[in-house]
């Protein structure tokens, strides 16, 4: 059965996040569902959790260097995390790569970095790796997801390749982003067959899906081989979550 990561963002306040994790624990009973709150979030989330048979797991949105406790004001530990119970990180993010701009975002090697850190601290990392529209109108989206991977495993064993999971999102698909336009299942599956090729696992590797995913368009995308579904605003409200898992739940029994 595939994954079901909800990325909470910074839609929702601390009871709120509390609330829709919640009822994402009772919704995904039996299911692989992940949330991955904000930081102010994430201890209010993984009480909630606890107090109700925690079901569900719990993801870093982002890593901050070095991980490590001492003089870095603002920033929040590898230990902080995995004492709330976090076994997953978001690393590379487009959002984290791009913020207000491509050259203010994370660099291709700060991502290498951080996944070298969570695989080492024992975090499932998530790498994530997507075009702009104007990539894609160069015609230059596999390459561009081909150096994003690769530069991101620079630093990562062939034996470690096992341990992640990786999420393709076209940033011209992310509603918010600009005039977000629907990435067909075919083409998305297209980068993914190039990419896999990239990491070496063949149909072993776990790719996600993540732009604009809604109860609506998810099968579309685990129907052509995706692994699960990376989920943003779609996962923040009760009724499209419980299409989401419906619709994750039928999938996996068909």
């Amino acid at each position: 059965m595939g994954m079901v990561l909800l990325n909470f963002k910074d839609y929702l306040g601390v009871d709120s996040s509390a609330k829709m994790a919640s009822v994402a624990s009772r919704l995904g009973f039996g299911q692989k569902v992940v949330v991955a709150p904000s930081i102010a979030s994430f201890s209010k989330v993984f009480d909630t959790l606890k107090k109700r048979g925690r079901r569900i797991g719990l993801c870093a949105q982002n890593l901050d260097l070095p991980g490590s406790a001492g003089p870095y004001t603002g920033k929040t530990t590898i230990d902080d995390f995995k004492n709330l119970g976090c076994t997953y990180a978001l690393i590379g993010h487009s959002e984290v790569r791009h913020r207000d701009s491509p050259e203010k975002g994370e660099s291709d090697g700060l991502v290498a970095m951080k996944l070298r850190l969570a695989l080492d601290n024992n975090l499932v990392p998530i790498l994530c790796f997507g075009e702009t529209g104007g990539e894609k109108a160069a015609g230059r989206t596999k390459d561009v997801a081909a150096r994003q991977v690769r530069a991101a495993l620079r630093h990562v064993k062939t034996r470690e390749l096992g341990r992640m999971i990786f999420a393709y999102e076209p940033v011209w698909a992310i509603k918010g982003h600009g005039n977000a336009q629907a990435c067909s299942a075919r083409y998305a599956a297209d980068v993914a067959a190039h990419i896999r090729k990239v990491i070496g696992l063949g149909n072993n590797a776990r790719i996600l899906y993540g732009g604009s995913v809604d109860g609506k368009n998810m099968k579309s995308y685990l129907d052509v081989g995706f692994y699960g579904v990376l989920v943003g605003r779609a996962g923040t409200s009760a009724k499209s979550l419980k299409e989401i898992l419906a619709g994750m739940r039928s999938h996996g029994n068909s």
